[in-house]
């Protein structure tokens, strides 16, 4: 029984996750004006190359679940922590991430070598 008490909390804490950060986006795209995010897992370049893509309510799904994970009720903190998350940050985290995790730009004065 354990168990089964255990899997129902980590589903809990999934699905209240995932609902809170749809909830923000939506939040935030109604007090923005903006057309709310969807839910992809894919994007295409270009080129029409398909490259993954971890959109603004997948990426805020990680710090809701962590929340949801350290406080009691789960279901309950990782949906308010979810929606929090969505709507006062957006995609401002996906962006700071992304940019630190991007390449500096070469920016020495030397030519390259022949």
């Amino acid at each position: 029984m354990k168990a089964l008490r255990i899997l129902g909390n980590v589903i809990g804490a999934l699905v209240g996750a995932l609902l809170g950060n749809w909830l923000g986006d939506q939040l935030r795209g109604i007090l923005r004006g903006e057309p709310a995010r969807e839910w992809q897992l894919l994007s295409y370049d270009e080129q029409g190359q398909a490259t993954l893509a971890a959109n603004v309510v997948l990426s805020n799904f990680i710090p809701a679940l962590a929340v949801g994970a350290l406080l009691k009720p789960h279901w309950l903190w990782s949906l308010i922590s979810g929606a929090a998350i969505s709507a006062l940050l957006g995609e401002d985290l996906e962006k700071f991430i992304d940019g630190m995790l991007a390449p500096a730009e070469n920016t020495s004065a030397s030519p390259p070598c022949p």
